[in-house]
């Protein structure tokens, strides 16, 4: 699986209901804050991780997750 976004769910945990209101706070370019807030499976690249733990006095680790492969044998 690899390296996983929860935006959403920590965003819904702050009190940010939507992509929309994710958008305006963060500042961050529409298209990247829908785009993350939509699909676990996008992560953000240093710069934006920087700017999301500034504006939601966060650390990477309140909404990224590393989820290591199962094989299933």
């Amino acid at each position: 699986m690899g390296l996983m976004n929860r935006i959403q769910e920590f965003g819904k945990e702050k009190g940010i209901p939507s992509a929309n209101k994710f958008w305006q706070i963060t500042g961050l370019p529409r298209a990247t804050a829908f785009r993350l807030w939509r699909d676990r499976d996008i992560y953000p690249d240093r710069t934006t991780v920087e700017v999301i733990c500034k504006k939601l006095k966060a650390q990477p680790g309140d909404f990224l997750i590393y989820m290591e492969d199962i094989d299933e044998a």
